[in-house]
């Protein structure tokens, strides 16, 4: 036997260098019984005949009241650790209703704490069991037991082999319960016993039509995975089976041998690069690309992914009966390593998400299993998939991604797959109706669909991963079961539809934005992944809307399309077979024309995330909140992306393929070339690289705690954005209140009380940090950027992508051989706030920027603590980010807010349109991802009621049929609205009463004002002494005068057409009268 320290090496999965982790003492058995092992009324031997690990394990054959006894110092060690425990591998070849008993002591015959361990079952079973926890060792008693008895069961005798036999110090947090022993499982971890011991419900005779639909949805999944001869001779399709048949023949080619002690050899890479790995078969999570003591193990991803799969597809498609039995094989050799009903394999947190090669294969081939097989996979299926849930009515709507993504699919084999024609109707229905809640829409930090369209995993929107699969696999099972008894409901349709479409919205051209992939922000390659989506949703409904966007998304001749349609692999879903190319080709040759490029603004609450889209552009603004973490990391994932939601503005050139964030997997992991503190769009403290890696500290998905994160998206040309930042969990004192006002290709970003307490090597405000590759020139006020320099206050930039900044103050630039950066320097000490104000015009003509210089069309209304405000002249547009509730703030025609709000208006043919949202979603948050709990996770918004006070009177047009209420008194019109909530935008279209004659109160005095022949008229109901102040739109003051008459006439024929604001105080008290010209 060799006892030794086991030496753990990873491959990362991310090519990164090995690394070696030393754990604590194991037994693999392999030579003599150790030293201190010995047993009782029974024989200990060193077996061949079973293996975990190496190629020998330890055999107890019992009797009963047999004991195995260890005596080992690394008990008393690892016993000092409050997460000290074991971990052991047990196989039993005989089941049994009785049970083992692992005691541990001090001394003889006195237990300090035990872990009773059922004997029903046969095959391998993990126990990871901690003795304080799990065991009841008492804390006086800790680091003082030396001795381990195994105790047999007290009637009968059998036989049990023991590998892979560890005292450690550290049992890992994700432990499970099982149907052989228990543990107190981390409220983080749902447990599969428990959802294993929901009862089934009543088998249900099924009808005729739904005895159809058994057949139709299987042929269905069989068409999915062969397609059809439909298109044999077509190129594309020729494209997937040439992918198919080498991904076939990898497998069928692989080299691997089942050895006699029940492990497993197998080469996972290549005949010239040989991957060689050796052991049982291990669980994915703890296991995959690990070493031990030199021996690379295997997991169960390298059997499902790499084998399993392409040998069950090759019998399928080509009739090869050779590998057909291997699968066979393998299927049995899966429930003996303890791929079983009960069976926890220590944890299976992660397990199902690497299962896919495994629950496909045994679908496959379902009509080759023996009876006895059959079961022994149906009932591991009912485990592993959770089937259970169906069973119960959930608690809130939605479904947690990896459960969508991982298990939905292999539940639908389960039920599909029953022998029992009544149980699998009833397991149908339970699965239809659980799909239709899984696809409903989540409340607060729940999985999946959002009422916005938006995706969440890890509580915060997502979309290089986890939410795209859910989509694509929410899609695929509304077709497979369509037109049939079990097929979903209208409203899972309906959600599917909204959130698709609003995914390809999102995406510029295929890319989505980096800043919503979590801790991928290079992975933006994704919608082309969900056009087999489309596609299942176009066929199974014939919906115009989708079938015009999936004949504009299908463009073969595209690189990334051309890739996907060559892809042929296993992943956490399995989706690459020939009928999925099928059904895209079938969508593709419905009626019905290919959609133009979208176009449009929208804002999306539950993702923090403004979208603006014109025929040629496109571009994204991303902020944080209360509600919407900052960014998400791992130890070698994302580790600089600390800043993506500080304002991140992502632009793409849809005609030109120019990309203000085009990441490699390189620049993720470190700052040499693209510069993680000027990411284009953000105000951020500007530090070092060792400051801006958080990943040492677990410092991400930090919550703020501002509320102030909303958008409108008024109208396709017309749109808002603002963000109060304040990062508080990493620096504690930086904030900045940002905001972008969108007009047409017209884009005015402001920003206020940019301020902190500490200072840095300085703050600043990044324009664009554009790659210099394509040899245009970057140019300021016309002349060329060659080197870091500073501009003159007030410069015209034209950036090499076609856009034009004009910007208030100096612009610093720097460069490397791949990036030219244009930012705002606001200094090193910010404890005075700082602000900045720039347009940014996109892909503008000479011309335009030339006449926006001239005619300053923008004017800024605010930019303080109360309100970041502009009105655009010639559109008439006022947009308004209001920070103070119920004050007076008479910014253009909005007098007051009862709640911070952001207001949109637009006055057209003696109408005004006026857009609002409350952008705090009322409801509990935390400071980190890690403290949301059970209660703040499922928390719904609560409603609020909202208020806007408008100078002048307006009445609701007869058009309009919003549940928005109008009111009007002493000049002052009042839109009400009492149930807002979840960031909605909220619309009102008014008729314009007289806002150039109108009449308002100071205490008893009657003031009424209006415009006529050039003239401005004040007329009081009594002779007052008064003050009057003439502003235009900013607040400037253009005239004055004091009053003693009833009548006062003011000329204004040399001022121009437009708005102005007439204030009037009298004895210290004022009204506000709006005047247009």
């Amino acid at each position: 036997m060799r006892r030794h320290i086991l030496n753990i090496v990873l491959f990362a999965l991310l090519a990164l260098p090995l690394t070696t982790i030393n754990a604590d003492s194991l037994y693999s058995f392999e030579g003599n019984i150790p030293t201190g092992w010995n047993a009782s009324k029974g024989i200990l031997s060193i077996s061949q005949e079973k293996a975990k690990l190496g190629k020998s394990s330890l055999c107890w054959d019992w009797n009963a009241g047999s004991i195995l006894t260890v005596t080992d110092s690394n008990i008393t060690s690892t016993s000092s650790d409050k997460k000290g425990g074991i971990r052991l591998w047990i196989y039993n070849d005989t089941p049994t209703n009785a049970s083992i008993i692992i005691n541990f002591q001090k001394t003889n015959n006195n237990n300090c704490c035990s872990l009773p361990i059922k004997l029903n079952f046969e095959g391998w079973r993990c126990i990871w069991a901690e003795y304080v926890n799990d065991m009841g060792l008492p804390d006086t008693d800790k680091g003082n037991i030396s001795i381990m008895k195994i105790c047999a069961p007290k009637e009968g005798s059998g036989r049990l082999f023991f590998d892979f036999f560890e005292f450690t110090s550290n049992v890992s947090w994700e432990k499970m319960s099982d149907f052989q022993y228990t543990v107190n499982e981390n409220k983080g971890i749902d447990s599969y016993l428990e959802v294993r011991n929901i009862p089934n419900p009543s088998p249900m005779p099924p009808t005729n039509a739904q005895k159809a639909a058994f057949i139709e949805i299987e042929k269905r999944l069989d068409n999915w995975y062969l397609g059809n001869d439909k298109y044999n001779s077509n190129s594309i399709y020729k494209q997937r089976d040439k992918s198919i048949t080498s991904y076939i023949s990898k497998g069928i080619n692989r080299e691997y041998t089942i050895n006699n002690n029940g492990t497993i050899r197998i080469n996972t890479g290549t005949s010239s690069k040989p991957v060689i790995k050796e052991s049982g078969l291990l669980p994915y999570d703890h296991y995959h690309n690990k070493q031990i003591d030199g021996a690379t193990v295997v997991s169960s991803r390298d059997i499902g992914e790499n084998l399993m799969i392409q040998l069950a597809y090759d019998y399928k498609k080509n009739g090869n009966t050779t590998s057909k039995d291997k699968v066979l094989e393998l299927l049995n050799w899966y429930y003996d390593q303890g791929w079983a009903d009960g069976s926890s394999l220590g944890t299976l947190r992660f397990e199902m998400l690497r299962s896919a090669g495994y629950f496909h294969s045994a679908f496959m081939l379902r009509k080759e299993l023996d009876t006895d097989l059959a079961r022994k996979i149906s009932d591991a299926e009912r485990w592993f998939t959770r089937f259970g849930t169906t069973y119960i009515t959930p608690e809130n709507p939605g479904e947690l991604a990896d459960y969508i993504r991982a298990l939905a699919i292999p539940k639908l084999f389960y039920a599909l797959t029953l022998s029992d024609e009544g149980e699998r109707t009833t397991a149908l229905i339970s699965f239809q109706n659980y799909m239709n809640n899984a696809l409903a829409h989540a409340q607060g930090y729940l999985g999946s669909l959002k009422p916005d369209g938006s995706g969440y995993h890890h509580h915060g929107p997502y979309y290089s991963a986890y939410y795209p699969q859910v989509l694509y696999v929410g899609c695929f099972l509304y077709y497979i079961l369509h037109d049939t008894p079990f097929a979903l409901n209208e409203e899972s349709y309906q959600n599917l539809k909204e959130a698709i479409l609003n995914f390809r919205f999102l995406s510029a051209i295929y890319n989505i934005p980096g800043a919503t992939g979590g801790r991928f922000p290079h992975q933006t390659e994704i919608l082309q992944q969900l056009i087999p989506a489309f596609a299942y949703l176009a066929l199974s409904k014939n919906d115009a809307e989708v079938i015009a966007a999936v004949k504009r998304l299908w463009n073969p001749e595209n690189e990334i399309v051309k890739d996907y349609i060559s892809s042929a692999k296993t992943d956490i879903c399995y989706c690459t077979t020939y009928g999925e190319i099928a059904a895209i080709l079938d969508a593709e040759a419905l009626n019905g024309e290919a959609e133009k490029n979208p176009t449009g603004t929208k804002y999306m609450p539950y993702s923090g995330l403004l979208i603006v889209r014109q025929p040629e552009w496109v571009f994204t603004i991303k902020g944080f909140s209360s509600y919407i973490w900052d960014y998400e990391s791992s130890g070698t994932e994302n580790i600089y992306g600390r800043y993506l939601s500080y304002g991140n503005i992502e632009y793409t050139d849809l005609i030109n393929g120019y990309r203000s964030c085009k990441l490699t997997v390189d620049e993720t992991k470190n700052n040499e070339t693209w510069d993680w503190r000027n990411i284009p769009g953000t105000t951020v403290r500007y530090i070092s690289d060792e400051d801006l890696d958080y990943n040492v500290l677990s410092k991400h998905r930090n919550f703020s705690d501002e509320t102030f994160l909303g958008g409108i998206g008024f109208d396709d040309n017309h749109a808002m954005f603002t963000n109060k930042i304040h990062d508080k969990e990493i620096s504690g004192t930086f904030r900045a209140d940002k905001s972008i006002f969108v007009f047409g290709n017209v884009v005015y970003c402001m920003g206020s009380n940019i301020t902190d307490t500490k200072n840095a090597p300085y703050f600043c405000t990044t324009l664009f940090q554009n790659n210099i590759q394509n040899n245009s020139a970057i140019t300021v006020n016309g002349q060329s950027v060659t080197k870091e320099m500073t501009s003159d206050k007030n410069p015209l930039i034209k950036d090499n992508f076609g856009n034009a900044y004009i910007v208030d103050g100096k612009v610093q630039f720097k460069m490397n051989d791949n990036y030219c950066t244009a930012f705002i320097n606001h200094g090193t000490d910010i404890s005075t706030p700082q602000s900045y104000n720039y347009t940014w015009l996109i892909k503008p003509t000479d011309e335009q920027v030339t006449q926006y210089k001239i005619n300053q069309p923008i004017k800024v209304l605010r930019q303080d603590k109360t309100a970041h405000a502009i009105y655009h002249l010639d559109d008439k547009i006022l947009a308004a980010s209001i920070f103070e509730k119920d004050k007076e703030v008479d910014i253009c025609n909005i007098h007051k807010v009862n709640i911070p709000l952001l207001v949109m208006t637009k006055e057209c043919d003696g109408t005004t349109e006026v857009a609002f949202s409350n952008p705090d979603m009322n409801r509990p948050s935390a400071a980190n991802n890690d403290q949301i709990d059970e209660e703040i996770e499922k928390a719904e918004s609560t409603v609020s009621e909202i208020l806007i006070e408008l100078n002048g009177v307006y009445t609701k047009s007869k058009e309009d049929n919003s549940e928005i209420s109008v009111s009007s008194q002493n000049g002052i019109s009042t839109l009400y609205y009492p149930t807002a909530r979840d960031g909605k935008t909220y619309r009102v279209k008014l008729n314009n009463g007289s806002t150039n004659n109108c009449d308002k109160n100071i205490n008893k005095t009657t003031i009424h004002t209006f415009i006529s022949n050039d003239q401005c008229n004040i007329l009081l109901s009594e002779t007052k002494e008064y003050a009057w102040t003439l502003m235009d739109i900013s607040g400037k003051t253009i005239r004055t005068g004091r009053e003693s008459n009833k009548k006062t006439v003011i000329n204004i024929k040399s001022l121009s057409n437009g708005i102005y604001f007439l204030k009037i105080t009298i004895d210290n008290e004022q009204q506000i009268f709006k005047l247009n010209k």
